[in-house]
C-alpha cells in the first residue's frame, strides 16, 4: 500500500506533464524532433522514479504502539515479574526489508525510568484473551510493508511495584544494536487499579489489568 501511494503520486505528475507537452505540440506546432526528445527524457525520468522506488530509496522505519490497550500484570511462573503487555506495529517505507532486533519500552514516572525488555509474543485466543505463544526474536519487515505483533515486555526487578500516578511509556525499535525510533504515550494508573494489579499478583494470577486510554 505504501509503494501504491508513491508510485501513483510521481505517475499523476508524469502524467500531467505529457499532457502539457501534447497540449503544448498541438497549440504551437512545435517540430516533432522536439516532442520525441521532451518523451525520451520523460522516459528517463520514470526509469529512475521505478528504480529509486523499488530497490534505491532508502530504508525508513516507523513505530506505533497502540494507544487505546495494554495490559499490567505479573507472570506467575517468572517469579512474579511485572508485566506490560503493548500491541506494536513496525512501518517500512523503505525499498529494502528492515531487520528488527528488538523493541523495548521504558515507564518513566516522576523523572525516574524503568526499562522493560521484550519477552514473548502473543496472540488472541478465542477473541477474548491473549495468550503466549513464542518468546521475542528479531523480526524481519519487508519493504513496503508493516509487521503488527503484540508484545509481552518483562521487568526483571521482582521488588518493582507500580503505584498510583502519571507515567510515560516510551517504546524504542532497535536497530543494530542502537534505538532508532521510538513512540510514546502518556497514561495514569488509579489506586483502583493497582488494588486489581496488587491482588491479582497475590492470587498468583496471570490476569492482566487493562489500561483504556
Amino acid at each position: 500500500m505504501i509503494f501504491k501511494e508513491g508510485k501513483m503520486k510521481y505517475l499523476k505528475i508524469l502524467i500531467f506533464i505529457l499532457l502539457a507537452v501534447l497540449l503544448y505540440y498541438f497549440k504551437n506546432r512545435i517540430e516533432l524532433d522536439n516532442i520525441i526528445k521532451i518523451l525520451v527524457i520523460l522516459g528517463f525520468i520514470v526509469s529512475f522514479l521505478t528504480l529509486y522506488y523499488n530497490f534505491w530509496k532508502p530504508q525508513k522505519l516507523e513505530l506505533k504502539i497502540g494507544k487505546r490497550l495494554f495490559l499490567i500484570w505479573h507472570d506467575r511462573t517468572l517469579n512474579s515479574s511485572p508485566m506490560i503487555d503493548v500491541f506494536c506495529t513496525i512501518l517500512n517505507h523503505g525499498a529494502s526489508a528492515i531487520f528488527v532486533e528488538g523493541i523495548s519500552i521504558e515507564l518513566v514516572k516522576d523523572n525516574k525510568s524503568t526499562q522493560f525488555s521484550d519477552y514473548f509474543f502473543l496472540k488472541l485466543i478465542n477473541g477474548s484473551a491473549f495468550q503466549p505463544y513464542e518468546f521475542s526474536h528479531p523480526i524481519v519487515v519487508n519493504k513496503y510493508s508493516s509487521s503488527s505483533i503484540m508484545i509481552a515486555f518483562k521487568n526483571g526487578e521482582l521488588k518493582y511495584k507500580f503505584e498510583e500516578g502519571r507515567y510515560e511509556l516510551v517504546a524504542k525499535a532497535i536497530l543494530k544494536d542502537q534505538y532508532i525510533v521510538e513512540d510514546r504515550i502518556n497514561f495514569s494508573l488509579t489506586q483502583k487499579q493497582i488494588e486489581q494489579i496488587n491482588n491479582n499478583k497475590a492470587n498468583n494470577k496471570n490476569d492482566g489489568v487493562e489500561i483504556l486510554l
